[in-house]
């Protein structure tokens, strides 16, 4: 869900993940967040195209198709290329 704190209101619900999500953080952009959960997948998001999300990351292989959930997510704090689970 994402809110805006300056009127109290949700400004829409974000149905992604097909499973619950454990974190959230937001780019060094004040309009890119990603999430991850427990489908195991990694979800790029932007403020401003609500209605997509890509996935970057998804721990289910053709080798291995069950999902290992994802609990952290982290981005580099000096290269915003980089992202850790």
């Amino acid at each position: 869900t994402i809110w805006d704190v300056e009127v109290g209101q949700i400004k829409t619900q974000l149905i992604a993940h097909d499973k619950e999500v454990f974190d959230m953080v937001w780019a060094h952009r004040p309009d890119v967040f990603a999430t991850t959960g427990a489908d195991g997948s990694v979800r790029m998001f932007d403020m401003r195209h609500l209605e997509h999300s890509t996935i970057i990351f998804e721990t289910n292989t053709a080798d291995n198709p069950i999902a290992k959930p994802l609990l952290r997510l982290s981005w580099n704090k000096i290269d915003p290329n980089y992202v850790a689970t």
